[in-house]
């Protein structure tokens, strides 16, 4: 473990494609496409930015617009806007 600003946390190792079993980042998602938030790789920070706009593991997601400069998503009747960076951090499996 690392100290760092006081508190400690274990380095995880970041997940091999192998390992994912089919979940796609939340930004390689296309238009009009569903799924269901499976896991989000990020620090303490990001992980409690998005559970404030409820982003959590299990939720439903659908996005509305995907471009170069971010993603729009419907998630519990709420319209989010997510820069390209915080979306390439959540994976979801895609719903059929």
């Amino acid at each position: 473990m690392r100290k760092r600003f006081g508190w400690t946390r274990k380095l995880q190792e970041f997940p091999k494609e192998k390992h994912l079993g089919g979940l796609i980042p939340l930004i390689n998602m296309p238009k009009n496409g569903e799924g269901i938030v499976r896991y989000i790789w990020a620090g303490r920070g990001i992980i409690n930015r998005l559970l404030g706009m409820g982003i959590r593991p299990g939720a439903k997601v659908k996005v509305l617009e995907n471009s170069m400069y971010g993603v729009v998503i419907l998630i519990n009747g709420t319209k989010i806007g997510l820069c390209p960076r915080l979306a390439s951090r959540i994976y979801v499996e895609q719903a059929w």
